[in-house]
């Protein structure tokens, strides 16, 4: 066990870790590790990402435990929050906890939900069951509106759920679903609203997502997914897919600033803008960012932690919004920092949703997790790539030179070993139509199928030192 333990510490430190321990330890206590966006995994992590555990900091009270959720806002310290002001019909209903929804439509959406889930199985059959009870006397008038009641744990566990990383995006839709139509019933009795703008304070990533997705109908969705069978692979331009990685991607960014003693003005307001229900359906907006984004990088004086973080938006708007793309296309001839950016968002966009396929699969090698995450580097180049096949025949020859053990790699899966490698090789390869010398350097060191392009199983790789 110890040599196990001495070989994982081994794999791990060939790395360029972009998180400190220090920095690893700040962002498991707030709950926030974003695992698509990580360069580095720990075997305890990587454990975490596939049961899905999570912990819940319990404060002795429910309040506490909203407030804990509530950690999104404006960077800006003299933003002025607002306060909300109570509608009449939302303070006479808060007025009368007894009285019954008698909205049917609603109320059959909460049944359909909570029915659907427990067809779908897996989490969320234990969460569509608890639904079922929290809501079960909703329409009879029995008072459900109560702290402590089965419906404010439901809110509240749905939010912490909601916080999590790893939260698969069908567990997501459906908890948001929930929540958008119970949101619809608050302030009532004694339970408070789920404070949604994070300019009248701080939101849960919950919050945030119901406030940036307006007034689409989350349970449609799910429903509809659950009966076409694609509630797993929405197009990457769907709408609603955009808000989820746009939270992604603050929350991405809030990690990497934690530590940060000062941030740039740029930064605080391109930040700001972010989490503004307006701002990206606006293309004016969105050019504007664009241009901000790679003006900042090319700045010397911006932080690598900035960089890194304007590299995370670039990415996003590269993504998600065509006239993102055309600026940053147009700029590229003009700057050659800038047209390095643009290769590697480009390579990057190819890469990122065969990594996630890959994260997803389960079963997964520590150190071929590592390589994975690590082609998301902002600072992607020919020696960076060179170096990850370096790394990668590292692991090829302990397998094959009867060496497995001493390296803490299980032989029983040395298959398993040889298809992941590869799964890298494949990725290597898709690189290489925005590297050609990439291209060259797979010609000389990786045997390949002339025919089809593709990587040979079981072959040598980099014999040369990289």
């Amino acid at each position: 066990m110890n040599q196990f333990i001495l070989a994982c510490g081994i794999y791990l430190m060939l790395f360029s870790c972009v998180y400190t321990l220090t920095d690893r330890e700040s962002f498991f206590q707030q709950g926030l590790i974003n695992w698509v966006e990580r360069d580095t995994f720990s075997n305890s992590e990587i454990e975490n990402l596939h049961l899905g555990g999570h912990s819940t900091h319990e404060t002795g009270t429910m309040h506490g435990r909203f407030k804990e959720l509530e950690i999104f806002g404006p960077l800006n310290g003299a933003f002025k929050h607002e306060t909300h002001a109570q509608a009449a019909s939302a303070q006479m209903i808060e007025n009368n906890p007894g009285e019954c929804i008698n909205d049917w439509e609603i109320l059959q959406k909460i049944l359909n939900l909570a029915t659907e889930a427990q067809k779908y199985g897996g989490a969320l059959k234990t969460k569509g069951e608890k639904l079922m009870i929290a809501v079960k006397h909703l329409d009879n008038g029995v008072d459900l509106f109560k702290n402590g009641s089965e419906l404010e744990m439901f809110i509240i566990n749905a939010l912490e759920d909601l916080q999590r990383e790893d939260l698969k995006v069908d567990e997501r839709l459906w908890n948001l679903s929930v929540l958008q139509i119970l949101q619809s019933f608050l302030p009532r009795g004694e339970l408070q609203a789920i404070r949604l703008d994070p300019t009248t304070g701080p939101v849960s990533r919950g919050g945030l997502e119901l406030f940036l997705s307006k007034d689409n109908d989350f349970s449609r969705l799910w429903i509809e997914g659950v009966s076409s069978g694609i509630l797993d692979s929405f197009p990457e331009n769907d709408y609603i897919i955009e808000i989820l990685k746009q939270v992604e991607l603050i929350v991405n960014i809030r990690n990497k600033l934690q530590l940060s003693e000062a941030l740039s003005p740029t930064l605080i307001e391109i930040d700001d803008s972010l989490i503004q229900r307006s701002s990206l359906s606006n293309p004016a907006i969105v050019k504007s960012l664009t241009l901000k984004s790679m003006q900042h990088m090319n700045e010397k004086t911006t932080s690598t932690q900035e960089t890194r973080c304007l590299f995370r938006i670039l990415q996003h708007l590269w993504t998600f919004f065509p006239n993102s793309r055309r600026c940053i296309k147009t700029n590229v001839d003009a700057n050659h920092h800038f047209k390095q950016i643009s290769k590697i968002i480009q390579c990057q966009s190819k890469l990122k949703p065969h990594i996630e396929q890959y994260l997803e699969g389960g079963d997964i090698d520590p150190y071929m997790a590592n390589l994975f995450l690590s082609l998301n580097s902002w600072n992607l180049c020919l020696d960076f790539l060179k170096d990850r096949l370096h790394l990668l025949h590292i692991q090829d020859s302990a397998l094959k030179g009867g060496q497995a053990e001493t390296y803490g790699l299980d032989i029983k899966k040395k298959e398993k070993y040889f298809f992941d490698q590869d799964t890298f090789i494949d990725l290597m390869v898709i690189a290489r139509t925005d590297y050609p010398e990439l291209g060259r350097y797979l010609d000389s060191q990786v045997e390949m199928d002339t025919r089809l392009d593709q990587p040979i199983k079981d072959i040598n790789l980099c014999h040369q030192s990289c």
